[in-house]
């Protein structure tokens, strides 16, 4: 990735990736337009003194999310894992959200953060919560009452996940093909932003940013590496495309590396993960030639 792709970061209470699962379950890997490239920082998440990063002794990273970060997971693993150096633990289920779903977050997420020593978690969720009509005791998404109603549910997350000393990189919802949806995406993105800078365990990844077209706007392509346009978003203008898969990875690895001294080696992003089956699924659109 260029220069150009990195995205903004401002630190924010966070939570480990979401790589979505259509069951329970978790996965253990022991392997190893352009955007805004400004970064702010303030509380920069921990280094352990005498801590070397090695392949017998890697960092100890958590991912978890929903679908959307199940669409990023692989891009995400393929490059921590490229130097040998970090060992991710992925769990990310569809459907699942902080007010709604099925999915038992309160018990599910402790358990991994005990079972993992996660020292980093990279969390991406919010669009099963701010998207659809499920019915449940949250406010509508956007409103003041939702932000008073949602704020405690994000801080109960940040909790858990940092309980055991990792450090948080909460990734910002991207926009989605629905303009109605802007004002709620938004406002929740600026509640993210207002967490981390109260932390010092947390960092904001402005995934929104990563993945906007010209003046900040929703976009189904941006510009390749070679100037021409490939395929970022998935045709329900929700989900990910491997190259926007790789972009927001890009961004998340950046704010990690910003702390760990990780290895990573180049051409991870064209790696054989983009032919990952998640890509071609009736659900969601698929990846249709740009």
């Amino acid at each position: 990735m260029t220069a150009a792709h990195r995205a903004r970061l401002v630190p924010v209470v966070g939570v480990g990736l979401a790589v979505a699962l259509l069951g329970a379950g978790c996965q253990d890997d022991e392997a190893g337009s352009a955007r805004p490239s400004s970064t702010t920082s303030s509380s920069p998440a921990r280094v352990p003194r005498g801590r070397t990063l090695t392949v017998a002794d890697p960092l100890r990273v958590l991912v978890v999310g929903d679908s959307v970060m199940f669409d990023a997971a692989p891009a995400i693993e393929a490059a921590l894992h490229s130097g040998g150096t970090a060992r991710v633990t992925t769990q990310a289920v569809l459907g699942s959200g902080l007010a709604k779903g099925n999915w038992d977050w309160r018990r599910e997420w402790p358990a991994l953060v005990e079972r993992t020593d996660a020292e980093a978690a990279v969390v991406l969720a919010g669009a099963w919560d701010l998207l659809t009509e499920e019915p449940g005791p949250s406010p509508p998404p956007g409103t003041p009452a939702w932000v008073v109603f949602y704020r405690p549910l994000l801080l109960e997350a940040l909790d858990l996940l940092t309980a055991g000393g990792a450090h948080v990189y909460w990734v910002g919802m991207p926009w989605v093909g629905e303009d109605a949806h802007r004002q709620s995406i938004a406002t929740l993105n600026r509640l993210l932003e207002e967490l981390a800078a109260a932390r010092a365990d947390v960092t904001f990844v402005d995934g929104a940013a990563v993945l906007a077209g010209p003046g900040g706007s929703f976009t189904v392509t941006l510009p390749g590496d070679d100037g021409q346009p490939v395929r970022v978003r998935k045709a329900d203008g929700v989900h990910l495309c491997p190259a926007g898969a790789a972009r927001l990875a890009d961004a998340i690895v950046t704010a990690v590396t910003a702390a760990w001294p990780l290895r990573l080696q180049p051409g991870w992003e064209d790696g054989s993960w983009r032919d990952d089956e998640r890509y071609r699924w009736e659900r969601g659109g698929g990846c249709p030639p740009a």
